[in-house]
C-alpha cells in the first residue's frame, strides 16, 4: 500500500469561497500520471459535500514504516 500526504485547494458550492487542504491517501498502487491524480480529485470530490472544483497542489509519497527492532548479537 502507498500513503501520500497530498495538498489541495477548492471552492465553495457557491463560487464565493474558497480555501486549502491536505489529507492523507493510501492507494493500491502508486501516482505514475495525471489520470492518478484525477482519480484521487474524484475521490475527494465525492467525499466532501460542502465543496467543489478540487485542484490537487502537490503530493509526496510518505517513507515506508521499517522495522525499528535492534537484533542482539550471538557471541
Amino acid at each position: 500500500m502507498y500513503h501520500y500526504f497530498v495538498s489541495y485547494t477548492f471552492t465553495s458550492l457557491d463560487n464565493h469561497g474558497f480555501g486549502f487542504g491536505c489529507c492523507e491517501i493510501a492507494r493500491e498502487k502508486p501516482i505514475s500520471g495525471i489520470t492518478d491524480i484525477q482519480e484521487i480529485v474524484d475521490e475527494l470530490e465525492k467525499s466532501n459535500h460542502e465543496f467543489k472544483k478540487f485542484t490537487v497542489l502537490s503530493y509526496q509519497l510518505f517513507k515506508e514504516k521499517t522495522n525499528t527492532k535492534k537484533r542482539r548479537r550471538k557471541h
